[in-house]
């Protein structure tokens, strides 16, 4: 699942971008995720960290 851009991935993004001067890519290839089950109530869903951990 994807989330729609919005506030959070906004903020999300921004906040990776001023500490570590990187842009972000935003993917599904993290593996499965809990996230799933909240994106279909409406909330933006954003999870950060190694991939399969």
């Amino acid at each position: 699942f994807l989330t729609d851009k919005g506030a959070l991935v906004d903020a999300t993004v921004n906040a990776i971008r001023d500490v570590t001067a990187r842009e972000t890519e935003l993917s599904t290839a993290g593996g499965t995720s809990d996230g799933r089950f909240i994106a279909p109530t409406g909330s933006q869903v954003v999870e950060l960290g190694p991939v399969n951990a």
